[in-house]
């Protein structure tokens, strides 16, 4: 049985506004993204809030769910994504996210 629920939503992976990797990583068509001082900061919070889960679940197994919006897509009249290409949305949102699906244990739940 899990006692223990991480829940996030809306990281819209792709945004220049939103959650990144930390490094400079390749795009899908040969380019490369560095990701702003506010992503970096971003990720560090990110990075803490799952340290903060660990800590809170006392070493229980614990389920993550994650309401929606992985994904920025394209958003009507954007102009802020890092790339429109879903491949690099996906990459993006791939990274940020396995890592967390293993620590809880593939008790993961996205809800579309």
């Amino acid at each position: 049985m899990i006692s223990n629920i991480a829940v996030i939503s809306d990281g819209h992976a792709g945004s220049q506004l939103a959650l990144c990797p930390p490094r400079r990583f390749k795009l899908d068509g040969g380019g490369y993204y560095e990701p702003s001082q506010v992503q970096r900061l971003l990720y560090k919070y990110w990075k803490e809030y799952w340290e903060w889960v660990k800590h809170a679940s006392t070493g229980e197994p614990f389920a993550v769910v994650n309401n929606g919006d992985a994904l920025d897509g394209i958003p009507h009249e954007s102009k802020g994504a890092i790339s429109y290409n879903f491949a690099d949305q996906e990459e993006i949102a791939y990274q940020l996210l396995a890592p967390i699906v293993d620590m809880c244990g593939g008790r993961y739940y996205h809800i579309r």
